[in-house]
């Protein structure tokens, strides 16, 4: 992103609006305030009932008309669910392979294919949203939010009362796409937020103890936004294992790096919860403790504290217990491995 148009996007972040042209007429499209939004959510609601009335689909009779017209299969809905998970793992490997160029190149490009597929089906899934209730009820609520903030230059509003997005007007439609089209993408908001301009005005903050100078409720989705983002690269700067730089640059880098983060969480948390579980110094102190597990998430819970030595060594007894049935403890491949270790040592 050029210096200008960051600082634009900082401007209209501020301000809480921005200026389109719509058939030649300069107008202004400002964010919703808390009252707005309120009745917004209200006509959400009212318009989702109404719906269910008229018979519109939900979403699962959405999916089965999907199905029954051939738009959507099992095959999408698997991949559709899937490829989030392969971006996170592409991600994840992306940042592993910070000092492996060649690596990393590939990486890249397949992440950018799982991305773009992942959007394409999204796109495909949500093409017939329109026929159901929560897709009729989505776009009255944006339709009145975009009306209630559309002004003409002079700040005046266009439409005055709360009925105008019943009506079919062309210049709401078109208001509603500009908005739509012209939202700040996650990459934007986390290039401003860790660059200057707005990274020194920012660190004013701290010292100054206001920003928008109106209480969070008001804040405007872009301000929100812009300071979640800016909370993230601060707690991330004062990581005691923070990032270099490049990968601060790198957005898919660093949420390898966040991601990483996040596990270790979870897995310490689940060993917490484990540790007081046992009460024995002896189990706890084990090579092999074997906890039963209630149900699948539980069992991922618990596999997930293994390591990659342990899911090897897990991996390989199984194909061991495949090929021979039944083996004693010493005879298990690792078992085997760390005798011949012990006795090599002991021959040094």
């Amino acid at each position: 992103m050029d210096q200008a148009k960051k600082e634009l996007y900082i401007s209209r972040i501020i301000t809480g609006f921005f200026r389109c042209k719509i058939n030649g007429k300069v107008y202004l499209l400002k964010q919703p305030d808390r009252h707005t939004r309120h009745i917004a959510q209200e006509i959400f609601i009212e318009s989702f009932e109404e719906a269910e009335i008229e018979g519109l689909y939900n979403q699962e009779e959405l999916q089965l008309f999907m199905y029954s017209n051939n738009v959507w299969d099992e095959e999408k809905e698997k991949q559709i669910v899937q490829l989030p998970k392969d971006i996170e793992e592409l991600k994840v490997k992306l940042f592993e392979a910070t000092f492996k160029t060649e690596e990393r190149k590939l990486i890249r490009k397949m992440l950018k294919i799982a991305k773009e597929t992942f959007s394409d089906l999204y796109r495909e899934k949500n093409a017939y949203n329109h026929l159901s209730c929560d897709g009729i009820a989505s776009m009255n609520k944006m339709r009145y939010l975009v009306g209630k903030g559309l002004s003409f230059e002079d700040g005046s509003r266009v439409w005055n009362g709360d009925d105008f997005w019943k009506q079919t007007e062309a210049l709401l439609e078109d208001a509603t796409s500009i908005f739509i089209e012209n939202k700040i993408s996650d990459s934007d908001f986390r290039e401003i937020a860790r660059t200057d301009p707005w990274r020194s005005t920012w660190s004013c903050k701290k010292s100054e103890n206001s920003l928008f100078g109106v209480p969070a409720v008001d804040l405007t989705e872009e301000q929100k936004s812009i300071i979640i983002w800016s909370s993230l690269y601060d707690n991330i700067y004062e990581h005691p294992e923070s990032p270099s730089e490049e990968v601060l640059e790198d957005d898919d880098m660093l949420d390898g790096w966040l991601i990483l983060q996040r596990r270790k969480r979870v897995k310490k948390g689940i060993e917490t919860g484990i540790d007081g579980l046992i009460k024995n110094d002896k189990i706890r102190n084990s090579k092999e403790i074997f906890i039963i597990a209630e149900g699948k998430e539980d069992a991922q819970k618990i596999e997930s504290l293994n390591d990659m030595t342990a899911r090897m060594i897990k991996k390989e007894r199984s194909q061991a217990l495949k090929k021979h049935g039944v083996l004693a403890e010493e005879h298990m491949p690792d078992s085997i491995r760390d005798i011949q270790m012990q006795m090599n040592a002991g021959g040094k």
